[in-house]
């Protein structure tokens, strides 16, 4: 529970501070840049931040091997992609945001995917009291950053740059964390790697997918509206994810059980989801209404358009809590192909109502189309669930190798 209240104030406080530093246009490129380390994340980590998990919770002795792997990929991956990327828009100019903006996502991509990579080893561990000190220190930690660079230094460079400051001390911390009771040699270790490949390689496809999702739609609201308007944007989803903490807190603790003991598993995910979907209901339905007092009053007339997108965004919120929980049972079957399949057409799904509805509508066409593209992966999600539910431990052992 602290970890979770942790991660709300962090988040919440973060998102005024920015907005009310840097304004729409400025809050717009911030998010832009964000949004663009965290794709460069989910194509670097290969489907490690599942197979950590998963290979832990099964095989413990493989912690201080993963650990060290898990810096090689975030420093060699994680910084070359992130530099492939920034020279690309860079060159491009598509999007508008000033190239050295662009440049503070080679230092804010490798950090945030060792520290993906090393909390995810935390929880396939059972170290949950651990993870809960870490997630906590780290949401603080950076937001302290945030607020003193707002503050001394109110420009995007300078909150930007707080944000890779902020991380990377989170990421030392979690390594000395993880090393402190594991042995670790700096080689790379191949058998480790392999033992996750095959499960990796669908888990890297499902969380691929699921981010391009949710930011498909910030590049096509930049490209089509412009910063100001990604701003408001950036307003409504952040505050969206602000709520969905907890499911996604629920979804993480959830999954090593899932894993270990399969007798009972669907029934488990089932009940889990829909006492999920009834919290973010009561949750979602507060927010609402108390949606427009709550931005004026933290953000500032500047961001009123937020309003009416955070309250078209709130029914995907609900949808994608219980999604993150129904994913969990999912990926505890193997990752089976057809929920690669959903992830596919949920991106395509996302991608079309948005080149539809943000020429029209703006921000608004955004969220209605993440909202819309949420309800339609939770119906496929919890078919393919269904269909997997009487999956056997063998099966799940052979699904993952």
């Amino acid at each position: 529970m602290l970890v979770r209240a942790a991660r709300l104030v962090a988040g919440f406080a973060a998102s005024i501070v920015t907005a009310r530093a840097l304004g729409p246009a400025g809050r717009g490129d911030y998010f832009f840049v964000v949004a663009l380390s965290a794709i460069v994340v989910q194509f670097a980590h290969l489907g490690l931040a599942s197979s950590n998990t998963y290979l832990v919770a099964r095989r413990p002795r493989l912690l201080g091997p993963l650990v060290v792997n898990s810096a090689w990929v975030a420093l060699v991956l994680g910084g070359g992609m992130a530099l492939i990327a920034v020279q690309a828009l860079s060159l491009g100019g598509w999007f508008g945001v000033p190239p050295h903006l662009l440049m503070f996502a080679i230092g804010l991509a490798p950090v945030s995917l060792f520290y993906l990579l090393g909390i995810n080893l935390l929880i396939g561990a059972g170290r949950i009291v651990a993870f809960n000190v870490i997630e906590t220190s780290a949401n603080v930690l950076v937001l302290i950053a945030i607020v003193a660079a707002a503050v001394t230094l109110p420009t995007t460079a300078a909150v930007l740059g707080a944000s890779v400051v902020g991380w990377s001390v989170a990421s030392l911390l979690l390594l000395r964390l993880l090393t402190r009771s594991s042995p670790v040699h700096p080689r790379f270790d191949h058998d480790a790697f392999g033992a996750g490949v095959q499960y990796a390689a669908r888990a890297y496809v499902v969380t691929l997918l699921g981010l391009l999702v949710l930011r498909a739609s910030v590049f096509i609201v930049q490209r089509v509206a412009g910063s100001t308007a990604l701003g408001e944007f950036s307003i409504a989803t952040q505050l969206a994810e602000v709520i969905g903490i907890l499911p996604a807190s629920t979804a993480l603790v959830l999954f090593p059980r899932l894993v270990r003991d399969p007798s009972e598993s669907w029934l488990l995910a089932v009940r889990t989801c829909g006492i999920t979907g009834l919290i973010l209901t009561g949750a979602c339905g507060i927010v609402a209404f108390v949606a427009d007092p709550l931005v004026r009053l933290a953000y500032g007339p500047t961001f009123t358009g937020s309003v009416a997108q955070l309250q078209l965004l709130l029914p995907g919120v609900v949808c994608l809590g219980m999604l993150s929980v129904l994913s969990q049972f999912v990926a505890a079957v193997g990752m089976p192909l057809s929920i690669v399949w959903a992830w596919l057409m949920g991106l395509l799904s996302v991608v079309l109502l948005c080149a539809w509805l943000v020429p029209i509508a703006g921000g608004a066409g955004a969220v209605i189309a993440l909202s819309v593209t949420y309800l339609a992966l939770l119906i496929m999600a919890f078919a393919v669930g269904f269909a997997h539910r009487d999956t056997s431990a063998l099966q799940m052992h052979e699904l993952a190798r």
